[in-house]
């Protein structure tokens, strides 16, 4: 059996932190009604510089909306950055994190590999509506646009992955 990665996370301000030379965060990009607890993002990127074959690399972003004690909540793991939020909200994000690394290390595929209906199964999977929005947005925007998953650039994939305001 493989050996499970830690999610690694940082320490609160008063034991000093444990990432060094990190840049501030920067506020989300998409804003988030003020009912919500959390924002979960997805950003793609080119992995490599090779024309082919063609690899992304995807990252789930999650913000914390509800932290109203003065903790600076931060993990990262291979495939996902959560920051912010309460103790109990940062523990779910961190939670819902954790079993979509797992799945994707059962699976032996990383998450800019999948298509968004291979997304939208991982999402079901995982027990993650927010990450099942973002593929059913990818999917729509596809359809729409009449092109394929593997012809989009990451910056086009990830415009199509963000709600519409």
């Amino acid at each position: 059996m493989a050996e499970e990665k830690p999610i690694r996370q940082s320490r609160d301000e008063r034991s000093g932190p444990a990432v060094r030379n990190q840049a501030p965060l920067a506020p989300p990009l998409i804003p988030a009604p003020h009912t919500r607890k959390a924002h979960i993002a997805m950003i793609l990127m080119k992995h490599s510089t090779s024309p082919r074959p063609r690899r992304l690399r995807a990252a789930i972003i999650a913000v914390g909306l509800d932290g109203g004690d003065d903790q600076h909540r931060l993990t990262h793991g291979d495939q996902c950055l959560i920051f912010g939020g309460s103790e109990e909200t940062h523990a779910e994000l961190q939670a819902t994190a954790l079993r979509m690394e797992r799945e994707l290390d059962r699976s032996g595929r990383l998450l800019g590999d999948l298509d968004p209906a291979e997304l939208a199964e991982l999402a079901m999977i995982i027990d993650s509506p927010e990450l099942h929005e973002i593929a059913l947005r990818l999917k729509a925007g596809l359809e729409q646009q009449g092109r394929s998953f593997d012809d989009m650039s990451p910056e086009e994939l990830t415009d199509l992955s963000a709600p519409v305001l």
